[in-house]
Parts: structure tokens; sequence; C-alpha cells
């Protein structure tokens, strides 16, 4: 049903939308809402969403706004809305026995206007809505009408009219994702090692699922469950499924609210009468889980639900292959979280290799060498788009062995230099990898080795690539920022000194320029569907180097004249490292600006 009114919305939003951008307005944004501020994701439940308030106010829209804005508005907003879009469209409409206006500035900075959509009653539609507020006026269409009684109406089903009120949607009192979950909640990012994770809860309630959701489900919206969700999952995806499961001694459904704001119910496809809901190509985000009865008996009967990326609900296999490898064990030599782009790189420890145990015996026959029991160290990797390599410098013939995110197990003998190994994975994904060092031979001696974790290449005896000392783990010297997509004012500018005692052409072939050890600013970045513009401009020849969230190094010398732009056409979400610096070497460090924009490069 939804795609189908998400194929109606594209068709509707030309008749329905009408849009301006105004350097000024009377209307203030920032103004605190007058009948409150409201968050929702989408999925939301109930819908339509709706609030009585009193259309109307002093302010001329279109004198103050412009374009096809029409009605008497106040300075505030009525209502803020929060949104959070997935793929639905976005319906705001009013009912009222007045002559009422609808104005909104969305999250790009647009108004938003309409007057009569259905008899006098106007509606707004965004067939593709952003993520981010909305700030929502009713107005009266006559200046001598006074405040009048009206509802404003949020859905992402249909335009709420007098002929459809009561008709649509969910029933009030429905499932509520935004209630505090009633067992609590957890992140796991992919390859999470306590594989299944667990969490026993009280299932059913008072809701029935069906008239709360039942014509949104994808799949049978059965039972009874509470409001708020029984628990909530904060999931990092990598490359394997995501299995929610539920066992019971009774007859339980389940119901989940995923990150794409849809709705996924489900019976019995687990065993017996136990639900099983799985997502094969699960995404990144909040999952939000009930537990309900199948009869509204007034039953709570206890259930556990398991969450797992193997489809495991009984019991984890906490050891390797056999009973002695234990890779869930406190590693010897401790643990580490990098994100794609650490810095520096490679990362090192020294650790003593070797163990007990026969890695071939105990892991696998692919395996070599004599192992400890538990890890001797722990990885816990952010991917982004590069390559991962394990490597290993010791005096002697050593091995290496690695639990990967995926509950894989490789092994190597003499991939690195000489007899030394090395493991690389050409495609990692984001999770924990457990790794020991093991000896080629079984000699009783434990010697002293070095284990490499680099994303630029395999090292050896401490031979890194050359990165001089930029290290984007420094404070930055001019501050830090975070951006949301469509930032207002745009452009962002930043005042500094440019240049340094570093030599960026270490970074790569096309880093040009001195630059400082520490960055000069790091940007925070919350993408849209906006292009991401850094620019410099000073009197002198300046360079610009980017260290971005997918870990690659960005440059430009000459952009624009001797201006430099690094233009980033899809810009991910996440950390920007930013160096403005100098094309030539001296002691003189020039003043400059740092522009940060949506729109352009600025010089």
């Amino acid at each position: 049903m939804r795609n189908l009114l998400s194929n109606l919305a594209i068709c509707a939003a030309a008749v329905s939308m009408a849009s301006a951008i105004v350097p000024a307005q009377a209307q203030d944004i920032s103004a605190t809402p007058t009948y409150g501020e409201i968050t929702l994701r989408a999925g939301f439940s109930p819908d339509p969403w709706s609030r009585d308030l009193q259309a109307g106010g002093s302010i001329d829209a279109h004198t103050s706004i412009g374009g096809d804005c029409r009605g008497m508005v106040a300075n505030a907003p009525d209502v803020d809305l929060q949104y959070t879009a997935g793929t639905f469209p976005l319906y705001f409409s009013v009912t009222s026995d007045a002559d009422t206006t609808l104005v909104i500035n969305s999250p790009d900075g647009r108004w938003d206007c309409e007057d009569d959509y259905t008899g006098l009653d106007p509606a707004v539609i965004f067939a593709n809505p952003s993520s981010g507020l909305y700030n929502i006026w009713v107005g009266t269409y006559s200046s001598s009408s006074g405040l009048q009684a009206a509802t404003i109406h949020i859905s992402e089903l249909e335009v709420v009219t007098e002929a459809n009120l009561g008709g649509g949607g969910s029933s009030a009192g429905g499932l509520d994702f935004s209630m505090p979950p009633n067992f609590g909640s957890t992140d796991l990012p992919a390859g999470f090692s306590s594989d299944p994770h667990t969490v026993v809860i009280t299932a059913g309630g008072t809701v029935s699922v069906s008239d709360a959701v039942g014509s949104v489900c994808n799949g049978y919206a059965n039972g009874f469950a509470s409001a708020a969700p029984d628990y909530s999952v904060s999931y990092q995806s990598g490359s394997f499924p995501l299995h929610f499961n539920a066992v019971s001694d009774s007859d339980t459904t389940m119901v989940i609210n995923g990150p794409n704001g849809q709705w996924y119910c489900d019976d019995d496809s687990g065993d017996g009468l136990n639900p099983s809901i799985v997502f094969d190509s699960p995404q990144s985000g909040r999952y939000d889980v009930w537990i309900g009865t199948f009869s509204s008996a007034g039953s709570y009967p206890q259930a556990t639900l398991y969450v797992s990326e193997l489809g495991l609900t009984n019991t984890t296999p906490t050891k390797g292959p056999s009973s002695n490898v234990d890779w869930t064990m406190a590693p010897t030599y401790g643990s580490i979280e990098l994100d794609s782009g650490f810095w520096p790189d490679p990362h090192s420890v020294g650790l003593d290799a070797g163990g007990t145990y026969s890695a071939n015996t105990e892991v696998g026959s692919h395996c070599r060498g004599y192992i400890a029991q538990a890890p001797d160290y722990d990885v816990y990797y952010t991917a982004g788009s590069l390559p991962l390599y394990f490597t290993v410098d010791a005096p002697r013939d050593t091995t290496l062995v690695i639990r990967d995110p995926n509950g894989q197990w490789i092994c190597d003998d003499d991939g690195g230099e000489g007899l030394n190994p090395q493991i690389t994975f050409d495609h990692p994904v984001s999770g924990l990898y457990d790794v020991w060092v093991g000896t080629y031979s079984d000699s009783g001696d434990y010697p002293a080795s070095t284990l490499y974790v680099s994303e630029i290449g395999a090292s050896s005896g401490g031979n890194a690539p050359n990165s001089g000392n930029i290290d984007l783990t420094l404070e930055p010297s001019y501050g830090r920022d975070t951006l949301n997509g469509s930032f207002s004012p745009d452009p962002y500018t930043i005042s500094l000194s440019a240049g340094g005692s570093q030599d960026a052409s270490v970074l790569g072939s096309s880093c040009r320029g001195m630059v400082a050890s520490a960055p000069d600013f790091n940007l925070t970045y919350n993408a849209t569907t906006w292009p991401l513009y850094i620019s410099a401009s000073s009197s002198a020849d300046t360079t610009i180097v980017v260290n971005a969230p997918d870990g690659q190094w960005y440059c430009s010398d000459d952009y624009s004249g001797l201006n430099p732009a690094v233009v980033f056409n899809n810009a991910q979400s996440g950390l920007y490292n930013i160096w403005v610096g100098t094309y030539s070497d001296t002691s003189n460090l020039p003043p400059a600006t740092l522009f940060i924009s949506e729109l352009e490069a600025h010089f």
C-alpha cells in the first residue's frame, strides 16, 4: 500500500507544493513552538499523528515569506517536527471548519506553502522527505477571522481530510518505538563475539498488533504486545545476515521496527510456535523488538530473545573448533579499537609468540604452528574502503591465526617476508579480529615479536610507509565542529594560518605543500544528498589535505588560480581531518580562510 501511495505522492507533489527560498523572513524558525515539538521516525505509529491547535496569527505569510505563501500566521512555529526519513512519503494536512493555510520550513531551508488542497483545507506533500527539522505554521486565510480551531495531521499513508478521519492508520495507543524499551537495549557491531546475544523478557501486552500495524507490516501481524518495545538493538552491519528468534513455552509472535522505518511481523517461522525474523542484508541502525502472545488471554509468559548472525538460538560456540583455543578469553597483550583511516599506521604491539596448543589440531588442517589458549591481541575494527593487513616480524619462524568477524578462522605461515606470516583482508568487515601469533615449532621458547596492523601495506621490521609526522590523532589547531546536511549559514568559515613543517607529498602522489603535524580543523559531518566542498583562500599559494571518513587522503593544489578545493560529490558521514598548507616551504605562515560548503567552492 505504501508503494502505491508513494507513487501517487510523487504525482501529487508537483500540484501541492510551492517553494521559495527567501533571504529573510518574519517567521522565527528558532523560536519555541507554541504547541510543542514532536520526534517521529519513518514507520511511526499511530499514523496519523495529530495535534489540536489555534490557527492564525498577526503576520501575513505572503508579505513575510512571498511566493505562493498565504494566510495569517504567528511568529513562532506552531509545531516543530524532528523527522528521521525512511522510504515513505510525508504528508502534512490540516482539518478545520475555518479556511486555513499551511506554511512549512523544511530541513533544506525551503519554504513550502499551500492553501486549498481539499476544499478549504491545506496539505503539503514531500514525496522524498529529508531527515531533519520541519517548522510548521497553520494560518487563517483571512486577516479578520482571528484564531480558529484546527488540527494538524502528519502521516506517511495519506492526506488526512474530514472525509477520511478515523478511517485509516493505526489505532491510538499502538506500538510506540519512542518509548523506552521494557527490558533494555544493546549495541552490537557486526561480528559481535557473544553470538547469540540473549535477553529474557516477559512477552505480551494489551495492544493488538493487527490493529496497530496490520496494514503496513511486512509479514503476519498477529498477537498482543506492550505499547513500548521489549528490547532495542543498535546494530552496525557487516557482510552477514541478522537473525531475531524468540523461544518460549507459549505461542508467541514478534514485531520489529527496522532502521528503514518499516514494520516486520512474524508468528510461527521459528521452531514450533516460536517466531523468527531474518534480515538477509541488514541495515545499520536501530531495531526495536516486541514479543507478543498470540492470545489475548492476559497471560504474560517468559520468553528468550536471541539475536544472532549465525542463526543460533540456544548455545554459542565459545571455543575454537576444539575445546582448548578460546577466542572469548581476555587477550594476553590487550586490545585496540581502530577506525578506517587510523593513524599512526601501522599500529604495532610487542608480544611473545607461541604457546602449547597445535593450531593444526585445535583450529584446522590449514593452520600451522603452536599458539596459546587465549588470543594474543584483539582488534575491534570499523571498516572503510581500504584493505586490512596483519603482519608479524620476529627473529624466528612464526605463524599467524585470526578469527575474523564472520567467525571464520584464517591462518598463514610464510606469507610475509622471509619466515614471517601475513594475512590480508582485501575487503574487511567491521567487527572483532582475534589474533594469535604462533611459533612454527614446539621448541618451548617464546620469541619476542611485533604484530603490525595496517591499511597501507604490510610492515616488517618496523619499516612503515613514510608519513613524516602528520598525525590525524592530534588535537586540531583551530578547533572542531559538527555540521548536519543543509547546514546554515553556508559557507561555514574558519580563519587560520596556513602551512607547517611537514611535507604532504609523503601522503600520496597527488598531495603537495607544507602542512602542520596536527590537523588545522576537524569536521564531523552528517551527510544527506548534498555534495561537500572544502576550499581555502589566501594571498599565498595554498594547498588542502583531507583525511576523509573512508580513511583515504584527498589533496588539492590549484583548483581556482592558486587556491585549492577538495569536492566530495557523494560525501560520507563521519570525521574529516583538514589541513591547509603552503605550496612552498616558508617560515611565514600566511593567513587563510577555510570554507566548508554544500553549494560551491569559495575563494
